[in-house]
């Protein structure tokens, strides 16, 4: 039985981890469906509100395209070193009176420059650096040194960076023609200790252009990654199709969760005139803008799916937790349920063997035309035979009834003390000089099934008088709520006393003692229902069977 409860639970356990798992990335699939797809949609929303401000703040003044900060609206500035810190975004500005394009933030970063102006005042410059502005006007030479000094560690904590010194606007770009390798203090980063070496560059191309020299309040650091990793802006719209960039909002998939959000519109932008103090001209439509962002779902809220997903796995192994403990419950309860069913069966069809076999005996030899008066003792056995399975197959059908699920008790309040006194009446003469003591003290009022009770407390009283001795007392007991029952026997062991309540389970281990082994079983049953409380012990050489009614 161990063994086969033990099959069954581990069998049930596995087919509810298994269930549980599909459950969980069913409806795991489901909630990571549901919120990419809301995150596709914020984002969206969150690329056109970045657009839109972009759209307001556009200014074209002399040569310059200005307010180029708003093209990085997410960027905060660190006092010049890294002013951009992403470049998963690119943004063409394009002149619809020429068709040339204004500004481009493909292969640049934003940069955050410190200028001098005419009056000896410092101001600022907001622009972007092209990659192909410096590296092109370095020689190899040059550009080998510059990443030698770059890479340089000091034992001293001090290091070297590239700094713009001289540059000039040139629409939306700021084009270096001065840079400097200059030496910082590990100590202070604010203090430059010396210059190391000056690079003059673009020197053709600053003829008739505003050529700035930059302030004294910051240095103005291109970053190491920018000039010798290459890490600056993407080229993003230049890998759409044609197509693809004719809508006005889209969200492109490039991979499994990652798109690209492209956004195009027409703009009126500011002109500032020549005169400083003059307000801006607005000018209608004269700009189209392309806006475009690399995206990766999965990124942008891996925390929200993943949080998700544990949250999910944590009510479903709660519910399944209980399931389980629910459904392993029924089902053992079943599984003893049948084994019970089969052990009653194999018992039942062993002890109505024999009197089978008597039975047919008797009755080939009444067919062999025996004398007369053998007949009629071949008839009462015959009779006494029948009755003795009749009776076993009714106390099996009473053990069945009472081990069902469907069995329903009629409880009512009566006198444990006059029941009991009621059943003793018919064991007024016992066999072999046995005799029963009765004794009561205490209320004994009790609630329960009255004819159920009877047929327990006979069977209890039934057991102890047929495995008492000869000459012995029997003694039962009612005081309060608890009814006691004791005989003179011999002595059980611990293991035996377990075992007692089981169907078919004899004191002798024989069946050939008299009597069918479901007694106690019934007992056992009835007791259960009543929720009672019950136990076998042994005190020297009486056991005593003790019940209390709740």
């Amino acid at each position: 039985m161990e063994q086969r409860l033990k099959k069954e639970r581990n069998q049930l356990l596995l087919r509810i981890i298994l269930i549980l798992l599909a459950v969980w990335l069913a409806v795991s699939a489901v909630f990571c469906a549901v919120r990419l797809n809301t995150e596709k949609v914020n984002i969206q929303n969150d690329e056109l509100s970045k657009l839109n401000r972009i759209k307001r703040f556009v200014i074209v003044g002399e040569d310059n395209l200005e307010s180029v900060e708003q093209f990085f609206p997410d960027e905060a500035d660190d006092g010049g070193k890294t002013p951009q810190k992403s470049f998963d975004t690119q943004i063409i500005l394009t002149d619809r009176s020429t068709n040339k394009i204004v500004a481009d933030t493909a292969n640049t970063i934003g940069v955050y420059f410190t200028v001098k102006t005419n009056t000896n005042l410092t101001g600022n410059a907001v622009g972007m650096l092209d990659y192909d502005d410096v590296r092109g006007a370095l020689s190899d030479s040059e550009y080998e040194e510059i990443a030698g000094f770059l890479n340089t560690e000091r034992d001293d904590g001090d290091y070297y960076e590239l700094v713009c010194t001289r540059f000039f606007p040139d629409r939306s770009r700021i084009v270096p023609t001065q840079l400097k390798i200059v030496l910082v203090s590990g100590a202070d980063t604010r203090i430059t200790l010396e210059e190391a070496a000056v690079y003059e560059l673009n020197a053709d191309r600053a003829e008739g252009k505003n050529v700035y020299d930059c302030g004294s309040i910051r240095r103005n650091t291109i970053p190491k990654e920018f000039i010798l990793d290459g890490v600056r802006n993407k080229d993003i719209i230049g890998t759409l199709s044609k197509e693809q960039r004719k809508s006005n909002v889209a969200m492109i998939r490039t991979g499994a969760l990652k798109y690209v959000f492209y956004a195009s519109d027409y703009l009126n932008y500011y002109q500032r005139s020549a005169d400083e103090d003059a307000s801006y001209d607005t000018a209608d439509d004269n700009l189209y803008i392309q806006y475009a962002r690399e995206v990766d779902l999965l990124d942008s809220c891996k925390t929200a799916l993943l949080s998700g997903v544990m949250l999910i796995l944590g009510f479903i192994l709660t519910i399944g937790a209980i399931l389980c403990v629910m459904i392993w419950h029924t089902v053992r309860a079943q599984l003893v349920q049948e084994q019970k069913r089969l052990d009653l069966t194999n018992a039942l069809a062993h002890d109505i063997k024999t009197p089978l076999f008597v039975i047919s005996g008797y009755a080939y030899s009444l067919k062999e035309n025996i004398d007369e008066s053998e007949r009629e003792v071949y008839i009462d056995r015959i009779i006494e035979q029948t009755e003795e399975v009749n009776g076993l197959i009714h106390r099996m059908l009473n053990f069945s009834k009472l081990d069902s699920y469907s069995m329903t008790l009629s409880k009512t309040e009566f006198d444990l003390c006059a029941l009991t006194k009621d059943i003793l009446k018919k064991y007024t003469a016992l066999p072999d000089g046995k005799r029963i003591v009765f004794t009561h003290s205490g209320d004994n009022k009790i609630s329960a099934d009255s004819e159920l009770i009877r047929s327990a407390l006979r069977n209890l009283i039934d057991n102890a008088a047929q495995y008492s001795p000869p000459d012995s007392e029997i003694q039962v007991g009612v005081n309060d709520q608890t009814f006691t029952v004791g005989n003179r026997t011999e002595p059980l062991t611990k293991a035996e006393l377990k075992q007692i309540w089981k169907p078919y389970v004899r004191k002798d281990k024989s069946r050939h003692q008299k009597g069918n082994g479901l007694g106690l079983s019934i007992v056992k049953s009835i007791l259960d229902l009543h929720e009672a409380e019950y136990h076998m012990e042994m005190k020297e050489e009486i056991l005593i069977c003790r019940v209390t009614f709740r």
